[in-house]
């Protein structure tokens, strides 16, 4: 999980106190239908922008939805699989990936920040870990955790656990 953060805090008798933010255990499900595959890297930035053998497809979930601990309930979802890198034939595919909050829907709620996520992309299943890259405007300082799911047809649904530090 996270690392902890202390503060060590002298007060004027020389004696000192540590202050360690408490973590925020989260639990929430991110849902969509994805898009077909396009070839290339996803045009987002960041994560979902790595390609490591130059071979990817992207793949979108454009109306996410998020269900659970976040204060956001829709996401757009950008996943960069590298078919390059393919364990072996039919088999699984590092992916990198990014969840991004759609904070200029009114009806989303509040940004979250961004989700950075690593994972293996499988036929029918993904698995990996997360961790939170916050804006100013975000709930959550930091966070990491695990996720697993699965994809049936072309319906995501992601299951996500892990902590996050509040600002």
């Amino acid at each position: 999980m996270l690392a902890a953060l202390t503060i060590v805090i002298m007060s004027s008798n020389g004696r000192s106190s540590a202050f360690v933010p408490p973590e925020k255990a989260v639990k929430f499900t991110v849902a969509g239908t994805e898009s077909a595959p396009v070839a290339g890297a996803c045009s987002a930035t960041g994560y979902a922008n790595i390609c490591i053998s130059g071979d990817c497809v992207c793949i979108e979930v454009p109306k996410a939805t998020i269900s659970g601990d976040l204060v956001a309930n829709c996401a757009e979802v950008f996943i960069s699989v590298d078919q390059g890198l393919q364990v072996s034939p039919g088999g699984c595919e590092p992916a990198f990936a990014m969840i991004a909050s759609q904070s200029l829907n009114a009806n989303c709620g509040k940004f979250f920040g961004t989700l950075n996520l690593v994972l293996a992309a499988c036929a029918t299943h993904y698995s990996g870990g997360w961790d939170i890259s916050a804006s100013s405007s975000g709930t959550a300082k930091s966070g990491s955790g695990a996720f697993a799911g699965s994809v049936t047809g072309k319906k995501l649904s992601l299951k996500f656990q892990g902590a996050t530090l509040p600002k």
